[in-house]
């Protein structure tokens, strides 16, 4: 058994499995077993469907957690802590009893989960999965910095994949104040003034940062307007296979909202990063130290 494990939810439907091919891939790149997690009940699929997915059951079992409000995602938290999860995989739909963009079990998830999480849309078709194109939005703060190390990792396992780094300003939005942050020069209507310099020197800051990514696979694209519909459109020229958001942990800030709305209208999956600053907030602790019964709806949104 390899130290290194990506695990993927399964609630028992044939809807969960989408996110098989591209966990199993996940473990590949980081040689990693797969830990499949199974809601309730095992997942049964015949040999032909086991195959197509390239999952084979009887070799990775994997564990049958309960589904009571909140234990489900309480155990997950806990095995993610216990054993060196690189990645926690699932349908934007998982446990869901309804069609939505995610579901209130998936959020909870993305809430308390500190692991990489990657979120595939629950309509995704194909058995198979491999990383080819990889966007990566940026907008020049060092919150967004922490997309890059993990992104460059899966990058170098994924033989001949392009990552594509898209840094989107806002002109309603305010420059940040933040220490090191990289904003685009002020004269964006006059690609004359600073801009080589400033492209060249914004991809140097992400390759020393992220170990030295090779040039040919490395490339930078600008656009101007708002985060969310910006990097849907690129997703959509560029056909990207993975799209690696960093994400500050709280629902308030308007990089939630480009996250809510890249994950409710993305046609791939989404990788989402905690900053290092990201504060977690887990229901159960909350509900015990008020004196709350555990388990009291914890499958709410947080």
């Amino acid at each position: 058994m390899k130290a290194r494990r990506v695990m993927v939810l399964l609630d028992g439907t044939r809807d969960s499995t989408v996110a098989i091919p591209v966990a199993r891939r996940f473990a590949v790149y980081g040689d990693a077993d797969l830990l499949p997690i199974h809601m309730d009940r095992r997942l049964t699929l015949s040999k032909d469907e086991a195959a197509r997915l390239g999952w084979d059951p009887d070799e990775s079992p994997g564990l049958v957690l309960p589904r009571e409000s909140g234990s489900f995602v309480e155990s997950v938290d806990e095995l993610c802590r216990r054993y060196e999860v690189e990645s926690v995989v699932f349908s934007s739909r998982f446990g869901a009893t309804h069609n939505g963009d995610l579901s209130p079990i998936a959020e909870t998830l993305l809430n308390v989960i500190e692991a990489p999480v990657v979120i595939v849309p629950a309509d995704r078709t194909g058995a198979d999965w491999r990383l080819c194109h990889m966007l990566l939005p940026h907008d020049g703060t060092p919150v967004t910095a922490a997309a890059i190390g993990p992104s460059v990792r899966l990058l170098e396992k994924a033989s001949g994949a392009e990552m594509v780094v898209l840094h989107v300003a806002s002109l309603d939005h305010p420059r940040s104040s933040q220490p090191g942050a990289m904003e685009l020069p002020y004269y964006v209507d006059q690609p004359q003034y600073d801009w080589p310099a400033w492209a060249d020197e914004f991809l140097q800051r992400l390759r020393a940062v992220g170990g030295g990514v090779p040039e040919e696979h490395m490339r930078l694209l600008v656009a101007i307007g708002d985060p969310g519909d910006m990097i849907l459109e690129r997703m959509r020229d560029l056909n990207s296979d993975l799209t690696v958001l960093s994400w500050q942990g709280t629902h308030a800030s308007r990089r939630a909202r480009t996250l809510r709305k890249v994950l409710a209208a993305s046609s791939a999956p989404v990788m989402v990063i905690r900053s290092q600053e990201a504060r977690t907030e887990r229901p159960w602790e909350r509900e015990t130290a008020t004196g709350e019964a555990p388990g009291t709806q914890r499958e709410g949104r947080a």
